[in-house]
């Protein structure tokens, strides 16, 4: 009786806390209701859904399908990507297009963070893009988003884009050329700062 007895009141102090626990969980999700409420923030994930819209325009997802690039939506409630409500988004989209929507999105980013004067932005003002071309990314694709953040280049200087890629495409990255391999024949695999 004693043992059944001690083993209650330890139950008992293990309730006690879990109210205690459950009334400061109820407290936590009012106060982030609260800030998520924040203007500033729909007016931030209101203007990266906007620039990432036309990110994907200018890139030609979605081609001729105005009606499903107006129904994307982020979802601001966990991780604030894109997604369509009709569709899954990644389901309907071929591997070009989802480096696409990958591209239009972070750019996205990239954009309401330098062209904002919003102060709660938390972005590096940098993106590295390791060999975008390996998901089938056409070079209409390619020139767009160089096009895309040259735009960004004359609004703002507070920013950097790297894109490593290869022989194929350097017709259109030449001119924004900062470090290449200079000579595979003499086999020097070092970067060397264009001159």
């Amino acid at each position: 009786l004693n043992n059944i007895s001690k083993k209650w009141d330890g139950l008992i102090v293990n309730k006690n806390e879990l109210n205690d626990l459950e009334n400061e969980i109820e407290k936590l999700v009012v106060e982030i209701k609260e800030i998520k409420n924040k203007v500033d923030d729909k007016e931030i994930l209101d203007t990266v859904l906007r620039n990432f819209k036309s990110n994907i325009k200018a890139m030609n997802l979605f081609e001729n399908e105005h009606k499903i690039i107006n129904s994307l939506k982020l979802d601001d409630t966990d991780n604030y990507c894109p997604y369509l409500q009709e569709y899954d988004l990644r389901n309907i989209t071929s591997s070009s297009d989802n480096i696409r929507i990958i591209l239009g999105y972070y750019l996205s980013l990239l954009q309401t963070s330098v062209l904002t004067q919003l102060e709660q932005i938390r972005f590096f003002n940098l993106l590295l893009l390791d060999e975008p071309n390996q998901q089938n990314l056409d070079k209409s694709t390619l020139e767009k988003f160089i096009e895309i953040t040259n735009d960004l280049n004359i609004k703002s200087k507070n920013w950097q884009v790297i894109i490593t890629t290869y022989n194929q495409d350097r017709k259109i990255v030449k001119p924004y050329l900062v470090f290449e391999l200079e000579d595979k024949e003499k086999k020097d695999y070092l970067l060397k700062k264009r001159v």
